[in-house]
């Protein structure tokens, strides 16, 4: 079973290849062409979706930049498991469902997938696998509470054995990795992208406006004082030294006085 994941700039990346490296200086070109190219539309029914896909683009967000690439296989239990619950949780359209191709013998079917769909755990675990990790493949129930934004109980995996056996409560419980991230999370998400963004353009601004400031009226250089000025400036403050050395010694003796007469008394 393989799946794709179409990033930012839409490019097919098979999970069976690694990962291309832009390196030297073509990076840049292949950030601003990716930046260019078209988004794959989502399938699920969300009015918004497709603005949301645009911003997460826009502040180039590491996790949610893209979408996920899915490939259904007919004859494949687990694959069917996953796609039953992508197409209940996303509302997939009836006539996008049955899109069903003959590919060497194999029926497939093929979805796209806005990535903010999942949670960050599972794109963030995914993004650190690509090569080898399966969409298809059932979670535990450990993974299950790390990776999905909740358990439903119509989105537990059901294994032949355990649906002959009319489904063992022995059975370890395992949940397909369902697509459930409510849509009053992702707009939460990109509000506090969008004031972090904002907070940090005033920060830049407030410092590039500094920076103008200084270059416009630079510090005056400072006159060196004349020899015989310096020379004054130290006598006066030897004489101001000795002056307080005085006072210092009047005031001692004072205090001495003083403690002296409450000892007499």
């Amino acid at each position: 079973m393989q799946q794709a994941d179409l990033g930012a700039g839409g490019v097919v990346m098979s999970m069976n290849q690694p990962p291309q490296d832009n390196g030297g200086g073509g990076g840049t070109a292949a950030a601003n062409n990716n930046n260019n190219t078209p988004l794959p539309k989502c399938f699920c029914n969300w009015k918004h979706c497709r603005t949301y896909q645009k911003a997460f683009r826009e502040f180039k967000h590491p996790l949610f930049n893209g979408v996920i690439k899915l490939k259904f296989v007919k004859m494949d239990r687990k694959s069917l498991a996953l796609k039953a619950t992508v197409d209940r949780t996303l509302h997939v359209d009836a006539s996008k469902r049955n899109e069903w191709r003959d590919v060497d013998g194999e029926s497939q079917c093929r979805y796209y997938v806005a990535r903010h769909h999942f949670t960050e755990a599972l794109i963030k675990q995914y993004l650190g696998d690509r090569r080898a990790w399966d969409w298809s493949e059932p979670l535990n129930m450990k993974q299950a509470k790390t990776f999905l934004w909740s358990l439903d109980r119509q989105d537990v995996y059901h294994s032949e054995d355990e649906a002959e056996e009319d489904e063992d409560e022995d059975a370890p419980t395992r949940y397909v990795q369902a697509p459930n991230v409510p849509k009053d999370q992702v707009r939460e998400m990109l509000k506090k992208l969008k004031e972090e963004s904002k907070k940090q353009q005033q920060q830049e601004a407030a410092a590039a406006a500094v920076a103008a400031a200084a270059a416009a009226h630079p510090p005056e250089p400072q006159t060196e004082i004349p020899s015989k000025t310096k020379n004054n400036s130290g006598n006066n403050n030897k004489s101001s030294s000795v002056m307080s050395a005085h006072t210092q010694s009047t005031l001692s003796t004072s205090i001495t006085d003083t403690l002296k007469a409450f000892e007499e008394d």
